[in-house]
Order: structure tokens, then sequence, then C-alpha cells
């Protein structure tokens, strides 16, 4: 059991892992393969009539991982396509937001991005507002604006925002960068915007759930994500330096990330976008609600779970999980 549920820690960091990462999609089906073939294992040493089949046949912490990566990925792919232009997906954003063109021109742009930047009109003026790997990163996407497809491009980072008052500290914001276009005959543009990250209950108890990580960690990791340095977060925790860096070391263990920059990225990016369930999600809960779930043995003497929705004379129709995008 030890093997099977470090495995399930390691497949659940990686669905996480691989949104910002799409590389690491071959990763993610290796680990998904290990963790079938362990749990058909655990299954064929279980009684047939033990009811503790059923915690492997419906893994509900599984599919709440899943269910919330989808959303974030079709909230990530539906920027832009529900928008006709620049002008009008600025619009939408109440944080600051700004394009960046194929020649490094800083382009369209709302109020608070004005404010922001200042005076930069080109992408080299945040270059010593934003980490050398990121601006790296950047310069990268903006090579490729016309060779990739735009919305597999993603990219989340810390922009370090001045002040005029010297007795002000540096501060930084979170930004997400992706590559959007509106148009066939335009080319795609370089899209950064501020991430608000909606920091609450039910994200950390999804959080605790799925990393075991204590309150304190999640307290150390919300104040990451809000663009906090270690000092600042040990000064208003009053701990010392060690041991919040400590609790930073504990958590990428904990959650198999490789580094404490990837797990402010993805730990943000699951707060931004996957806290609120869309319309669509929720009506499709309710139709589930009012159906009826049944069992049809398999071979290997398994049962297959089916959920039936509708009238009993109506026009059959039949929906296969995708494991990946839902159904």
């Amino acid at each position: 059991m030890a093997i099977a549920d470090k495995n399930k820690a390691q497949l659940i960091a990686e669905i996480y892992e691989v949104i910002l990462k799409p590389e690491r999609y071959d990763r993610f089906m290796a680990l998904w393969e290990s963790h079938i073939s362990l749990t058909i294992n655990e299954l064929e040493l279980l009684d047939k009539n033990d009811s503790a089949i059923v915690k492997y046949i419906n893994d509900e912490e599984l599919e709440a991982h899943f269910q919330r990566v989808y959303e974030i990925l079709e909230k990530l792919g539906r920027e832009g396509k529900e928008v006709a232009s620049p002008e009008q997906f600025l619009r939408q954003k109440r944080e600051a937001a700004f394009f960046i063109t194929d020649n490094e021109k800083i382009g369209h742009q709302n109020e608070p991005a004005k404010i922001l930047l200042g005076d930069i009109a080109l992408f080299g003026g945040l270059s010593k507002r934003i980490e050398k790997s990121d601006y790296k990163k950047l310069r990268e996407m903006l090579f490729t604006l016309d060779r990739l497809d735009a919305s597999e491009q993603v990219h989340v980072f810390h922009l370090y925002i001045s002040s005029d008052k010297p007795e002000d500290k540096v501060k930084k914001r979170l930004f997400l960068a992706k590559t959007m276009r509106f148009s066939r005959n335009q080319p795609a543009l370089l899209c950064l915007y501020e991430m608000g990250v909606d920091w609450n209950e039910g994200f950390e108890a999804l959080l605790k759930d799925a990393f075991a990580l204590t309150t304190s960690e999640l307290s150390v990791a919300h104040g990451l994500c809000e663009g906090k340095t270690l000092s600042e977060i040990a000064s208003e925790r009053k701990r010392s330096y060690h041991t919040i860096r400590t609790q930073v070391k504990t958590m990428l263990k904990k959650t198999d990330i490789a580094s404490q920059t990837d797990l402010v990225r993805i730990f943000a990016t699951m707060a931004s976008h996957g806290q609120g369930r869309n319309v669509k999600s929720l009506n499709i809960l309710k139709l589930l609600e009012t159906g009826q779930q049944i069992f049809i043995p398999v071979e290997g003497g398994r049962n297959m779970p089916v959920h039936q929705i509708g009238a009993k004379d109506g026009r059959p129709a039949l929906f296969i999980h995708g494991m990946l995008d839902g159904i």
C-alpha cells in the first residue's frame, strides 16, 4: 500500500505540473499507467465482496483533481476565444493586462497596466523587473509566436514593482503570460496579465487532502504566492528564516515539485483558475444528481460503474470518460 500511496501522490503532483509544462506529458502518462497497474494488483488481492473495492473503482480524490485541472485548462483555453479583439479582452480585465507584439513592442494595454509600466514601450524594458529565467522564457515565446499553437504556450512569473517612495520596498506581483491569436489573418500576440490569487478555505482543504500540508505550511505557501520573500514571511509569522526555509523544503518533498519557483507557479495557477466551477460544469453535476448508477459485470470478475441519465424512452447516447479532458 505504501508504494501505491506514494505513486498516487506523485501522480497528483504531476497532474498540475503538466498544466505549465506540456513536455512532461510522457512522465504524467507513465505515472498514470503505473497507478493503474498498482491499483489492478491491489484489486486482485481484495475479496470480490469486500466493500473496499468501491474505493478503487470510484476514486473521488483523483476525480476531484482531474476535474479541477480540466477546469483550469478549459479556462486557459477559453481566454481569447470568447473575445474578438485585444481591446475587448482588456476590458474584461480589472488587473493590469497588456500585449507584446512579435517585434517586442508593448501594444494594447489597459489603464492599470499603463500605471504599472509607465514609459516602458519595449519588452526589453521589463528585463530588470523579471527574473532572468522568466525573461528568457518570455523571449522564447515571442520568437515562436507564429510557429506554435498559441493556446499551448503559458508561463507564470513574478513582475517586480518599483515605487516612487524610497521608504517602500520593491514588491512583486504574479503574472501569467500566454500567446493569443484573435484572427487567422493577424499575427499572434503575447498577452501578460496579473493573476488574482483566490486563496480560500476550499483551496486549502484541497492542498491538505492532496499533499498532506500542515496549516503552517499552507500559510507559508500562501505568502509565497502573494510574492513575499522568505524573510518577509518569517517576520510576519514571527519565525526564524531557517524555520520557513525548512517548511518550504518539506513542501517540495511532499508535493514532489522540483523548486520553490515551480511550487509557486503551480499553486498560484490552481488558486487563480480552479476555484469556481463554470456554469457548464454545474449543470452537468445537477444532471448527475438526477441520474441512476448501475454496475455492469465485465471480464475478470470486475464491475464497471455506469451512470444513466434522462428518460428511459429517450434516444440512447453513450458518453465515455476521456480521462484527461472529461467526457
